[in-house]
């Protein structure tokens, strides 16, 4: 039986997202990870954030912007 769940979620607006499900919803900010590969571990929304995990107890919901996953996954992203 799995004691946590991971989903991951591709978005076209990181702003967005991440304002709704932080603020709307009430999952916490785990990490945020810039284009630049730069992490940030404030809780806070990141306004150029390419990729993001929110947890909520052994729930993890991980965000990543469409041209980032075009990157890093081409045919996942088409």
């Amino acid at each position: 039986m799995a004691n946590s769940m991971s989903t991951n979620l591709m978005v076209t607006d990181m702003g967005a997202s991440l304002r709704f499900y932080h603020e709307v919803v009430g999952l916490p900010i785990a990490f945020t990870v810039d284009a630049d590969q730069q992490t940030d571990t404030s809780g806070e929304v990141v306004a150029n954030a390419v990729f993001a995990t929110l947890r909520a107890g052994e729930t993890e919901l991980m965000l990543q912007d469409r041209i980032s996953l075009a990157e890093d996954a081409p045919m996942v992203a088409e």
